[in-house]
Parts: structure tokens; C-alpha cells; sequence
């Protein structure tokens, strides 16, 4: 028998992309699949929509709850979640039709434990795909995190681009009321993975809308959420793994400038903690990972902090 693949989607108030979502899901070449719809509290036609779905097409599943968030949409979901496999797509973006057919041949081709591939940035309906071909490597967990913190070029942050072994989640829930949710997790779960195999074939379109959480305007929590994660990473390999921590450090440090020019305009308070965050991390090994020029700006922003955001800005 083919293996079952769950696909959850969080569902809230996205009652103009959700049709189109819904139907590259249930157009995939492969078949054997369970699509769980959490409608999380909306408050459009998101939800009447996501029953009109099930009526028509009965490998869909309709959770309607009150609105707890992305990362609570997500937990609902894999409560009831049967399959071999699990899948995340976001209700406001779009697949190609052999994502999952893909995805599962390259992870049983690999014997790995999670499958990847590359997504196309959509902007206003218009889009530059780069990547056609299917073209798997494989990495074993530790190098898919030690990636994941030095460079980002091979795996990303993202639950959406991914087919996973559903023991992976076995203890691991996304975090409820933080943004960024992805990012406080994934490096857990790669570290769970024997093997993880990855192509560039760009097959999940990402959607830019201006109501997203990622396109919002200063927000805090959005920027906060993002410096709690890394330091979390820190913490959390402290004790587990002294090259993986030192890495984290890394993953702060490529980070920080930016989100501290983000913030500093707008909340001096949480602009210091993230300034003082990246002092108290910073040491010549780690900057030893950034490059000469970012290990001068940071040495520039701790002398002249003012001097570096004028120049962000004028980027």
C-alpha cells in the first residue's frame, strides 16, 4: 500500500487564496492523502469555505476552533493527524502538483527522515522560478543544523517546504503565542534525523500579501520572538553539544544587526536587550564563522552603534 501523507493547514481569515491553496493540494499527483483544515476562529467565509472542500473531496478533514494562532492551528491538526508522513502548508500559498510525489520519492529513495525542496517567492502574482530539475543531496542531522546556523543554504527555518516522518513530532509541538514558530523548533527536529535529503526544485509557492504576519510594520513580538529563538538555540545545545552552541552564537550574530536597526528607531528598550545580547555572545571564535565583514561591522556597531544604523539605513 502507498503510504499516507497528512497535510495540515492552518486556516484563518484568507477566504481569497484559500481555494487556491486547498485545490493544488487536492490535485497532487500522489493520491493517498489525509488534508486537515483547521479553521482557527475565522471570522470571513474561511471556514464555510473549508466545509464546501469536504463535502466534495472526502480525504478532507474540517477542525473549527477558536483562534489560538498559527502554532495552535498546527498542534490541532497533528492531534488527529493518521498518516505515515506529515506535511504543513500555509493557507494563503500554493504547491505544484508533484511536490508530495516528489518529496516522498527522494525520502524513500534517501532512507531518510525528512525531505526538502525549494519554494518561489510570489510577490503581487508575479514570480522568478531558478530551479526546475530534481537534484537530491543528503545530510545527516548534525549537518543539517550546523547549515541551518552558518548559512541557511542547503535547509531553512520553514515547516512548509517539508515532508517529515511523523515520529519526529513524537515530542515536539510548535510553540503557542510566539511568532517565528518554525524557528523555535526545526533545528530540534533536524537533530532528531539520522538523514535528511534536500533538492532545489522550487515547488511551494510562497505568497507575500501585505496583511501577513511577515510584512506587518515594527512589532516587537516579531522582532523579540526572532532574538529568543537563537538564544534558545544556545541554551539549548549548551549542555548537549559545545561545537553545535558555538554555531548558535554564530546564528545570533548573523542576525542581530539587522533586527536591531529594526528595532532601534522604534523601541529603545528592546533595541538595548538585543545589543546587549550580541555583546555578551560575541568572542573571536564565533566571529571567526562571519567573515571579515561582518565581523567588522559588529566590531563597528559595539563601538559606534549610531554610525551603523545610519549606514543600514541608506542601504
Amino acid at each position: 500500500m502507498e503510504n499516507l501523507i497528512s497535510i495540515i493547514v492552518p486556516v484563518y481569515n484568507v477566504e481569497n487564496y484559500l481555494r487556491k491553496c486547498v485545490d493544488s493540494i487536492i490535485n497532487q499527483s500522489y493520491k493517498n492523502l489525509e488534508i486537515i483544515l483547521v479553521d482557527d476562529g475565522s471570522t470571513d467565509s474561511s471556514g464555510k469555505i473549508c466545509d464546501e472542500y469536504s463535502l466534495k473531496d472526502s480525504r478532507i478533514k474540517v477542525i473549527h476552533k477558536k483562534n489560538g494562532g498559527l502554532s495552535d492551528a498546527r498542534n490541532a491538526g497533528m492531534e488527529i493527524a493518521s498518516g505515515d508522513f506529515w506535511g504543513f502548508v500555509d493557507s494563503d500559498d500554493y504547491i505544484d502538483s508533484d511536490m508530495y510525489s516528489v518529496l516522498l520519492e527522494n525520502l524513500l529513495g534517501a532512507e531518510a527522515d525528512l525531505s526538502t525542496c525549494g519554494r518561489i517567492f510570489t510577490y503581487d502574482g508575479k514570480e522568478i522560478p531558478e530551479y526546475s530539475e530534481n537534484n537530491p543531496v543528503t545530510l545527516s542531522g548534525r549537518e543539517a543544523v550546523e547549515n541551518l546556523f552558518l548559512s541557511n543554504s542547503i535547509v531553512n527555518n520553514a515547516a512548509w517546504d517539508k515532508l517529515y516522518k511523523r515520529e519526529l513530532f513524537e515530542d515536539i509541538k510548535f510553540p503557542v503565542g510566539k511568532l517565528f514558530e518554525d524557528a523555535a523548533i526545526m533545528y530540534k527536529i533536524f537533530e532528531k534525523c539520522k538523514k535528511i535529503v534536500s533538492t532545489k526544485k522550487q515547488m511551494y509557492h510562497y505568497v507575500q500579501r501585505s496583511g501577513s504576519i511577515s510584512n506587518c510594520k515594527y512589532n516587537k513580538n516579531k522582532v523579540m520572538h526572532q532574538v529568543e529563538n537563537r538564544v534558545s538555540a544556545v541554551e539549548y545545545f549548551s549542555e548537549r553539544d559545545s561545537q553545535l552552541k558555538l554555531y548558535a552564537i554564530v546564528w545570533n550574530l548573523r542576525f542581530d544587526i539587522p533586527l536591531w536597526c529594526e528595532a532601534k528607531p522604534n523601541d529603545e528598550e528592546t533595541a538595548e536587550k538585543i545589543f546587549k545580547i550580541s555583546r555578551k555572545y560575541f568572542t573571536i571564535k564565533a566571529a571567526g564563522h562571519l567573515g571579515i565583514k561582518l565581523f567588522v561591522k559588529h566590531l563597528m556597531f559595539y563601538a559606534f552603534p549610531s554610525a551603523v544604523l545610519r549606514r543600514e539605513r541608506k542601504k
